[in-house]
């Protein structure tokens, strides 16, 4: 879609199959809405006002990041579990003639589990089970006020630079 110099975009400019399907296209990328809303020539607002106005507009680019967030989401759970790669090496090797032949070797290689993506994993997908914060409720008074009332100034003194109590 070309931007006609001097004119504001309208939504209409975008409701057509190859408006969308840019727009959807854009989402799939991992743009954000900031950049979805540069890229249009509008300002960020007015793409929030288009998508709860247009549900096309909306749908557009629901499918878009619903296809990257699932790309993402699967590459993470393969770290987490670890998974096997194949590894190709090509060579040229004498052949003792003098004759260099060409070899492929392949191998397969084992990427072990990432424990930072299993821990990322877990905290999102079982949150009360393994969000390391943890909500403790307190019942009762607690006293701050100690009493120094049977401690002389001396005493205050030396505590006070440091030098502890003579107990």
């Amino acid at each position: 879609m070309k931007h006609i110099r001097g004119r504001k975009p309208q939504a209409d400019d975008w409701l057509t199959d190859k408006g969308l399907t840019l727009l959807q296209g854009w989402a799939r990328q991992g743009l954000s809405n900031e950049q979805i809303s540069n890229n249009i020539g509008i300002h960020e607002s007015t793409f929030y006002r288009w998508q709860s106005m247009y549900s096309d507009i909306r749908e557009a680019i629901k499918k878009g990041k619903e296809v990257v967030d699932f790309e993402v989401e699967n590459a993470l759970l393969k770290r987490a579990l670890g998974y096997e790669k194949e590894k190709t090496r090509t060579y040229l090797k004498d052949d003792g003639t003098g004759q260099k032949t060409k070899h492929v070797e392949v191998t397969k290689e084992h990427v072990p589990p990432d424990p930072t993506a299993m821990i990322f994993w877990l905290k999102n997908r079982k949150p009360n089970e393994w969000n390391e914060r943890h909500n403790i409720n307190h019942t009762g008074n607690i006293n701050y006020r100690t009493d120094f009332s049977n401690i002389t100034t001396d005493e205050l003194k030396r505590i006070a630079n440091g030098g502890g109590t003579n107990d």
